[in-house]
């Protein structure tokens, strides 16, 4: 008696007996061919509509800022401000990356603020195309603006490194305006 083969395509029988499914492949061969076939249809699906699901452009830390300053002056320039969560994100990031970078936070009364990021929290924390370690840095970044602004109003001066945590931000922004470009309804 010979040793069991790995091949699954050998046939298995003694010579001269018939296979027990009739000659057809086995049951493992037919379970791993549509197991296989499974995979590769979802695979092919998953590329086909890749452009289902916009991913942002990834752009160097200056390049995020100036596309940032881009999207604050097309906001910004309107004759107001709208509601669509577009402009509530930019806007709202605009007057926090202002006071924090530009103002070094001396006017930081986070009562001012909590509108604002919360409304940066709740834009960018629903996107489902961050991944769990940027969800987790977006966290961060706003827990870390708010410690800073915190220490800025108790002590007048803070240790944090709010402009990390600023440009952290920006760039998210960036990404979520990326994802969800303006329609012509939205000016």
């Amino acid at each position: 008696m010979r040793p069991p083969s790995l091949d699954l395509n050998e046939d298995r029988t003694t010579a001269g007996e018939p296979a027990a499914n009739g000659g057809g492949p086995s049951r493992l061969q037919s379970a791993r061919l549509v197991a296989a076939v499974a995979e590769l249809g979802s695979l092919a699906c998953s590329r086909m509509f890749r452009f289902f699901k916009r991913q942002p452009k990834q752009l160097s830390d200056e390049e995020y800022l100036v596309e940032f300053h881009r999207l604050i002056h097309e906001v910004g320039d309107q004759f107001a401000i709208g509601d669509t969560p577009y402009e509530q994100l930019v806007s709202s990031m605009g007057v926090i990356e202002k006071e924090m970078n530009h103002n070094g936070g001396c006017n930081w009364q986070e009562k001012d603020y909590v509108e604002c990021l919360d409304t940066v929290r709740d834009h960018l924390i629903a996107e489902p195309r961050f991944t769990p370690e940027q969800l987790a840095e977006i966290r961060w970044s706003l827990d870390e603006i708010i410690a800073c602004g915190r220490e800025l109003e108790e002590v007048g001066e803070s240790s944090r490194n709010a402009t990390e945590a600023v440009d952290y931000l920006v760039a998210r922004v960036v990404d979520w305006c990326q994802i969800h470009p303006r329609t012509n309804d939205d000016v």
